[in-house]
């Protein structure tokens, strides 16, 4: 959650979350990066479900608790933002998309995006995730050991190639492959590196960069070939008759 958050204690009245300690610099990195799981766990039973945390000097809140979400998100949704950490860490990887807008600029981009999740697209989607999950499950025997990671991967990327990019996303396997291990790797809050920023040159981050930019490009010519196809033609209405 982002850096202006407040909560209501126990007596209804409006305070910070408790402060998140760390150390002078670092903040809580040392601790995220060795259990970042543990940690909020930790915290969140400590304070109630808002864990507040620093890296390198950004102050974030993470917020688990049920009503505290509720409030965040529906009852006083205007008065909280995202915040700085968030466009800073994924800033490269989404752009101003979606996840990342504010106000007017996030309204515009949802209603720009609602088409797509009508019920019945939506329906669509569920269809081919369901059937691509049992032809995956279907090649698995009792007493298999299963890459998971690999799994996983192979399924999105079909479900990913069925439902939004279309068969003309297959040749791009490699590249999406790669991006996606570079986006990875650099997110892995078990690595230190992982809280830096972007920008600094580390090998992850250059090799991150460099897979992302080759992922844009490929996605920019499949955009532009389908555009250059024109629209798909109208899906065949069904009738029936009945005779007496």
């Amino acid at each position: 959650m982002g850096q202006s958050t407040t909560r209501s204690d126990a007596d209804g009245d409006r305070s910070r979350p408790p402060d998140p300690g760390g150390v002078p610099v670092l903040g809580n990195v040392h601790e995220l990066a060795s259990d970042a799981l543990g940690f909020y766990e930790r915290r969140s039973a400590e304070h109630g479900g808002v864990v507040g945390y620093d890296v390198f000097g950004t102050e974030s809140y993470l917020v688990t608790d049920p009503a505290a979400i509720r409030r965040v998100l529906v009852d006083d949704h205007d008065r909280y933002e995202k915040g700085a950490m968030p466009r800073e860490q994924l800033g490269g990887l989404l752009g101003d998309g979606l996840f990342l807008a504010e106000g007017d600029d996030w309204r515009e981009q949802r209603t720009a995006m609602r088409s797509a999740f009508f019920r019945e697209r939506v329906a669509d989607h569920g269809d081919a995730m369901v059937a691509h999950a049992r032809r995956t499950a279907a090649r698995w025997d009792d007493g298999d050991v299963v890459d998971v990671h690999a799994a996983a991967t192979d399924y999105a990327f079909a479900v990913l190639a069925e439902s939004l990019l279309g068969s003309d996303v297959e040749r791009e396997r490699e590249t999406v492959r790669a991006a996606a291990e570079s986006v990875t790797e650099r997110f892995d809050t078990g690595r230190l590196t992982s809280f830096l920023p972007e920008w600094v040159p580390t090998p992850t981050n250059r090799r991150y960069r460099r897979r992302l930019a080759a992922l844009r490009a490929a996605l920019r010519g499949l955009v532009a070939e389908r555009r250059a196809d024109g629209p798909p033609p109208p899906p065949e209405r069904r009738t029936t008759s009945s005779g007496r």
